[in-house]
């Protein structure tokens, strides 16, 4: 959610790079955040990029993992308006994954 939305696909790959077959991936993100700018920013400067849970459950599927489980939560510390969606993700084998494989090249033939 901090990161500009062009480099939440780099982001993604990463991510599913450093796991293992079978590892957990974990997201917790904003549904709601209340206090944003135009610019999606808190009045201290942090970016908050609204990410849908759907477009990151079709994101990291199409990637190489499976979503394990789905689950909105209020906020922790209390803030009212504020409430939150968790992802819980788990590895593919790599050989299954062709998405993945397809992404990383055309990353790769564009740098």
């Amino acid at each position: 959610m901090h990161l500009p939305k062009s480099q939440i696909l780099d982001a993604a790959i990463s991510l599913r790079s450093v796991l293992k077959e079978n590892g957990k991936l974990i997201l917790s993100v904003p549904i709601d955040r209340p206090g944003l700018d135009w610019e999606h920013r808190d009045a201290a400067g942090r970016l908050f990029t609204p990410l849908a849970p759907d477009y990151l459950q079709l994101l990291f599927e199409r990637i190489g993992f499976n979503l394990l489980e789905k689950w909105e939560t209020p906020d922790a510390q209390g803030r009212a308006g504020h409430s939150w969606c968790t992802l819980l993700f788990q590895a593919r084998h790599p050989g299954r994954s062709r998405a993945l494989e397809r992404i990383e090249g055309i990353l790769n033939r564009d740098r």
